[in-house]
């Protein structure tokens, strides 16, 4: 770690075959675009967890929806995940970038935050932003709802360097404290139309029964 353009990439393909996960095909693999397209020329951007306004997988939402509920506490295992992340309007700047330079071309380049802080401190910044006194509570990782998996201890870290995409490209992304503040916004001002439920109660209060 990190992992770089150069690392060893999976050697397997077509991860999400039989996942039946909506709107991605069994034949969809990214790395079948990288071995069509980098011979000819094309810059690659590899994207890590990008989070921000339209996150059709609202990533910040097993935070924010406990917020919106009035919940004082969220359960939460080691929290020491390191992965790399991303706002989606620094997602487009790397995409300018590597339209205007040629530096690049036939390569794969890495986007991401260059220092990468645990998703505890992730939980913390989204709390923070906003303006909740939600606390974070330690549970065994193996009473932690569903959706709060990463907040258990990692099988491995998905921690990536950035630098080419700063030397080549000459690509930076803004502030991370700013841009979770500004994806929170987003999202606290266009909630998804699920709401808490009973049932989201009492798998949370299971859960902090056992801190």
């Amino acid at each position: 770690m990190p992992l770089t353009e150069d690392s060893e990439v999976r050697r397997e393909r077509y991860p999400y075959r039989g996942a039946r996960r909506p709107g991605i095909p069994d034949a969809y693999d990214k790395l079948d675009v990288e071995e069509r397209w980098l011979p000819r020329g094309a810059v690659v951007l590899r994207l890590p967890m990008v989070y921000g306004p339209h996150d059709p997988q609202r990533r910040e939402d097993p935070v924010l929806r406990r917020i919106r509920a009035g919940r004082q506490h969220i359960p939460v295992g080691a929290g020491n995940l390191l992965w790399t992340r991303v706002h989606v309007d620094d997602v487009a700047t790397g995409v300018l970038a590597a339209l205007d330079t040629r530096a690049a071309d036939g390569m794969a380049v890495n986007l991401g935050e260059p220092a990468t802080v645990p998703v505890i401190a992730w939980v913390e910044q989204i709390i923070a932003a906003a303006g909740s006194a939600l606390e974070p509570v330690r549970v065994p990782e193996s009473v932690l709802p569903g959706e709060l998996a990463l907040m258990g201890g990692p099988a491995q870290h998905v921690l990536v360097s950035v630098s080419r995409a700063e030397n080549l490209l000459g690509w930076s992304p803004g502030d991370p404290q700013q841009r979770v503040a500004e994806s929170v916004r987003w999202h606290l001002d266009n909630p998804p139309a699920s709401t808490w439920s009973a049932e989201d109660s009492r798998v949370d209060e299971d859960a902090l029964g056992s801190a």
